[in-house]
C-alpha cells in the first residue's frame, strides 16, 4: 500500500498526495495515459521507495520489455528453468501453449524474434517463486495467439498481479 504519494520530475508533477492499496490474490491494472506515472509507480513499489509499504512475505517478480533477465546464449528450455519452483514436464506445457513445442524449445535465445523473448520472458517469470508477479506492458510485440494464451495464463494466475497495460481487452479480462 502507499498512502501520500508524491512524485515529480522537476516541474512536472506526476503524483500528489496519492494513495493505493493492493489486496492478495487481486488482479489490478494499472491504466492511464503515456507519462501519467504508471511505469514510475511499478518501479516505486519495486524498490519500497517511501511511503510504499510492502507486505514482509512477498516475493516480487518484475517483467519489463527489455528482456535482461534472458541469457541470450542459453536455449529457451534453460533459461526458463535455471530460476523454475516447477518440474520441466510443467515448463514444456507452459512453453507449448506459447507456441515453443518439440525441439523449438533448444533455439538459443539470441535467434529468436523480439516477440518470441517476450514469450520467454513472461514463461520464465510465471515459473519462479514469487507472489507478486508485476506486468509493464506484456502484450507488446506480441501476435494474436500469443495474445490470447497470456490473456489464458493471467486469468488463470491464483497470485497476486499487478500490470501496466494499453490493452482494454486484456484489462477488461484480466482486472479485478
Amino acid at each position: 500500500e502507499g498512502k501520500d504519494i508524491n512524485k515529480a520530475f522537476g516541474d512536472k508533477v506526476i503524483f500528489k498526495g496519492a494513495a493505493f492499496s493492493i489486496y492478495n490474490g487481486s488482479k489490478v491494472a494499472l491504466v492511464g495515459p503515456n507519462g501519467s506515472g504508471k511505469t514510475t509507480l511499478i518501479r516505486m513499489i519495486m524498490y519500497n521507495d517511501e511511503p510504499i509499504r510492502i507486505a514482509q512475505g512477498a516475493k516480487i517478480g518484475y517483467f519489463s520489455q527489455d528482456m535482461d533477465m534472458l541469457n541470450k546464449n542459453l536455449s529457451i528450455i534453460e533459461n526458463v528453468m535455471e530460476s523454475s519452483i516447477y518440474p520441466e514436464g510443467f515448463a514444456r506445457l507452459l512453453l507449448a501453449r506459447l507456441l515453443f513445442r518439440g525441439d523449438a524449445i533448444y533455439k538459443k535465445i539470441d535467434i529468436l524474434s523480439g516477440g518470441e523473448q517476450v514469450k520467454v520472458s513472461f514463461a520464465k517469470m510465471l515459473l519462479q517463486d514469487i507472489n507478486l508477479l508485476k506486468l509493464d506492458e506484456p502484450t507488446n510485440y506480441m501476435d494474436i495467439n500469443a495474445l490470447e494464451v497470456i490473456e489464458e495464463t493471467l486469468r488463470e494466475y491464483d497470485r497476486t498481479l499487478l500490470f501496466v497495460s494499453h490493452d482494454r481487452r486484456l484489462v477488461d479480462a484480466v482486472a479485478d
